[in-house]
């Protein structure tokens, strides 16, 4: 449940826009990267997380855009005496969106991810 928690957060990162300018205009680039370093301290886990997040998007008109994305995650938790859970994954997303560069009018956009990994569950 732990490790599905966090992939499915990882993908919807994936998918969601988080850019400045998140319609570029016909001809135009908009670019976003990012690193994490996450840290888990609880009264039952301790753990760590480390990924990184790069996401292009492309002005086809001034209207229609698409872009991609890809996240690269590695995550771990101590889970005390009870064992370690360990996510490493690899997400690759993408999107087309419809509207007035402005913000105006009929917006749509539709996305997709698909992500590969594996999940590790240690039990003591």
């Amino acid at each position: 449940v732990v490790a599905g928690s966090i992939f499915h957060d990882r993908m919807q990162a994936a998918v969601s826009i988080d850019l400045q300018n998140n319609a570029p205009r016909k001809g135009q680039f908009a670019f976003s990267s990012q690193g994490i370093y996450d840290g888990y301290t609880r009264d039952m886990g301790n753990g760590y997380g480390v990924s990184g997040m790069v996401k292009l998007i492309y002005g086809i008109f001034d209207s229609l855009r698409v872009g991609v994305s890809y996240i690269r995650a590695a995550e771990r938790l101590d889970m005390g005496d009870n064992g370690r859970m360990r996510n490493d994954i690899d997400i690759f997303g993408g999107l087309i969106s419809y509207g007035d560069y402005r913000g105006d009018g009929l917006r749509g956009r539709v996305s997709f991810a698909y992500g590969n990994g594996q999940a590790d569950l240690t039990r003591n």
